[in-house]
């Protein structure tokens, strides 16, 4: 992520405490990290990257499993690892990887149904409509202006 993006995780989640975040070091350098979402007894994996050389050393993995060790010793009780395809359990997958990844843990598999809800319907219906009736008139207006010349 860009560096614009780790200011605003700062600012908006883990000075508010919302968020905390793992860093591991190698020679005082940042090999990998890990963004941990809070509320209550709960967290949940937010972000995550590493370096080649943290990726060699298998940091990553290593931050996590201390982060949420971290998370258990201050009371959080579940940590979500975030979702994934069902499909991603067959050995087929391309999400195989992440699958065992996290299985790894010692996860939980629970099952979800993932949506999008629109909170304004009837705003994003005319806004859509206004886009779509501007898009018309460019065309037509465009189009005019070839056959002119």
């Amino acid at each position: 992520m860009r560096e614009a993006t780790y200011q605003a995780l700062q600012e908006q989640l883990v000075k508010t405490g919302r968020a905390r975040v793992y860093l591991a070091e190698e020679n005082g350098v940042a090999i990998a990290s890990v963004v941990v979402g809070v509320f209550g007894a709960n967290a949940y994996y937010l972000y995550g990257g590493a370096t080649p050389d943290g990726l060699s050393r298998n940091a990553p993995k290593g931050l996590l499993w201390f982060a949420i060790q971290q998370e258990f010793a201050v009371g959080v009780r579940e940590f979500n690892l975030g979702g994934m395809s069902a499909s991603a359990a067959e050995p087929k997958s391309l999400d195989h990887g992440l699958y065992k990844f996290k299985t790894g843990f010692g996860a939980i598999e629970r099952s979800c149904i993932s949506g999008q809800k629109t909170l304004r319907p009837r705003l994003v219906a005319a806004k859509i409509g206004l886009l779509n009736f501007a898009r018309r008139v460019r065309s037509f207006v465009l189009s005019n202006g070839r056959n002119k010349h």
